[in-house]
Formats: structure tokens, sequence, C-alpha cells
């Protein structure tokens, strides 16, 4: 086994996107990667050429997502008369 594996982090650095994008595409299965525990994640380096020579766009990375409309909070405490 000469492939390379890499960890979540750099996998994101190297495609310069957050880590929650590679966990969403692990989570929707869109790239290749090997479960070595419940929180250990490696992802082979050819799983990784695979991501790069798709266009981000394809896996739904520049997708324009409007954010819920932030309620102001309320203030909680009452003035003191």
């Amino acid at each position: 086994m000469d492939e390379k594996f890499y960890t979540v982090p750099e996998v994101a650095e190297l495609l310069k996107v957050s880590k929650n994008y590679i966990y969403e595409l692990i989570n929707r299965k869109q790239i290749n990667y090997l479960r070595l525990s419940e929180r250990r994640i490696r992802i082979p380096a050819s799983a990784l050429e695979n991501c790069k020579l798709q266009d981000l766009d394809t896996l739904g990375y520049n997708q324009i997502v409007q954010s819920p409309k932030a309620r102001r909070p309320r203030n909680v405490c009452k003035r003191a008369r």
C-alpha cells in the first residue's frame, strides 16, 4: 500500500476550502475516504486528484446560500425605574 493519505484539514488546505465543506463532501459521499475509527478519517491521494479534476461548482461549493433573517435579541433585563 504505497498510496498517500491525507487528513481532513490537509485536504481543506490543499483545495483552499473549509474543513466543514470537506466533511459535507464525505457525508454526501462525493469524495472517497477511509474511516479508521469514529473520529479519524483519511482521504486517499487518488480521491484528492479526482476532486481537483472535478469542478468545485459540480460539487456544490459555489452555491449561493441565503442565511435566515437574524432577529434582534430581546433585552431580557428590565430597567429599574
